[in-house]
């Protein structure tokens, strides 16, 4: 009897949770943006972006918390946050599309 309750357990946690629309993606992805200053690189990465695609109507949204980016130097990381994106008043960035050419589409990575 344990050994069918494992079993049971471990077939959930493989099996794909079924979405409530086909053809929509649940994932985590990363963002990073340069910017190129004449005596140095400016360079942020977040890995806390949250993004859905619905593959029938080629809708797309991702969420990015401002203060999730980590920069090479803790100074370009607090005037990125206190002075350019004012991050304790816009805590979040949201970008919002539309995919015009459909292609063959295969999720990569963490998409469920």
């Amino acid at each position: 009897m344990k050994k069918l309750l494992l079993l049971v357990c471990i077939l959930y946690g493989i099996v794909p949770q079924t979405q409530a629309q086909t053809g929509t993606y649940k994932g985590i992805g990363t963002i990073v943006f340069e910017a190129g200053a004449p005596l140095s690189l400016i360079k942020g990465t977040s890995e806390s972006a949250n993004g859905l695609i619905d593959l029938e109507t080629g809708k797309f949204r991702f969420d990015v918390p401002i203060t999730s980016f980590r920069f090479l130097n803790s100074l370009m990381q607090e005037r990125f946050n206190d002075k350019y994106m004012q991050s304790s008043r816009y805590q979040k960035a949201t970008f919002v599309g539309r995919i015009i050419d459909k292609g063959p589409f295969q999720p990569r990575g963490r998409l469920k």
